[in-house]
Parts: C-alpha cells; sequence; structure tokens
C-alpha cells in the first residue's frame, strides 16, 4: 500500500501539463494550458489544464481530475500502475 503522503509528495512533484503534454499535444493558453481532450471525438480544444492547481478538465464531456487521474483515464490502468 502506497502511504499518503508519498502519494501527495509525488503530486507535487509533477506538473501535470508536462505529464499530460507527453500523451497529447498541450498549447499554453494564459496561465493555463489547453488541449483537444483526447477522451472523447473532440475537435477543438477543450481541454484545460492549470499548473497552478494541478488539475485538468474537460468543458465538454466533463472528464476531468489530476495527474493520477488523467494517465489512469488515457491508458486505462489502475491507480498503482498510473
Amino acid at each position: 500500500m502506497i502511504k499518503e503522503e508519498d502519494i501527495q509528495n509525488i503530486r507535487r512533484q509533477a506538473d501535470i501539463a508536462d505529464i499530460i503534454s507527453h500523451y497529447i499535444d498541450v498549447q499554453k493558453n494564459g496561465r493555463n494550458y489547453k488541449a483537444v481532450c483526447p477522451f472523447h471525438d473532440d475537435h477543438d480544444p477543450s481541454l484545460s489544464i492549470s499548473r497552478e492547481k494541478q488539475i485538468y478538465k474537460c468543458f465538454v464531456c466533463g472528464s476531468g481530475g489530476n495527474v493520477f487521474t488523467f494517465v489512469q483515464k488515457y491508458e486505462n490502468v489502475s491507480f498503482t500502475e498510473a
């Protein structure tokens, strides 16, 4: 079992925009980043990524979360694998 303290340390050290950019094209948009959402048939950037809050949110399909949930959903893996 992974300690909650270890999970939080990893989350603080992982840059969500950098991690997501390894999977999809991410573009700077003011303080945040935007991308075409990989979780639905998207043609215009609807995925917003906040480095400040370390979260992502799609304003079309509603998908959202942190760096762990993105990797889990994108790669279809468990939390531990992510």
